[in-house]
């Protein structure tokens, strides 16, 4: 139930689920969780090497003919860390909503992006660089590196 990165493709970053002390968790995602994603050839100083975000709502609908999920993440700071700098290239204010949906035997997924700004606050300039570089791709791309190819991997997954 770890394995997000075999849904990516190997060449795409990989993700974990962790729990608040950045523990391993082998289940299924719950609120305050988090993602720990590692972009390839992208290291992020402030994460020690990843960036971070944290599940913030979770909604799954059941009905006889269809089912959905919801889920919202947003960029935070490393769990393992003390200090509380934002570890992903979108500030705190963005978020990443995903929805995964199946109606009779068809299965969809979307992924939106919403106020997502470069995090470069507090930061070196090269993280400063970094970030700016990997959110302007990430915007133009509609995030795509990073969400696109899990949320297609787990579709996949299903059929």
């Amino acid at each position: 139930m770890n394995s997000w990165e075999f849904f990516a493709g190997e060449e795409k970053a990989s993700f974990t689920l962790r729990d608040e002390l950045g523990t391993l968790l082998l289940e299924k995602p719950k609120v305050g969780n988090y993602f720990k994603i590692q972009i390839p050839g992208l290291h992020n100083p402030t994460g020690e090497g990843f960036d971070w975000v944290k599940i913030e709502e979770i909604k799954e609908e059941k009905t006889e003919n269809s089912e959905s999920i919801y889920i919202r993440v947003r960029p935070t700071s490393d769990p393992t860390k003390p200090e509380d700098k934002t570890a992903h290239f979108f500030d705190e204010k963005a978020t990443s909503n995903f929805l995964i949906k199946r109606e009779g035997n068809k299965i969809s997924a979307e992924v939106h992006g919403r106020n997502e700004e470069p995090n470069t606050e507090d930061l070196s300039v090269l993280e400063k660089m970094r970030n700016f570089l990997v959110a302007v791709g990430g915007m133009i791309a509609g995030s795509k590196f990073q969400w696109k190819s899990l949320t297609e991997g787990l579709i996949k997954l299903d059929r």
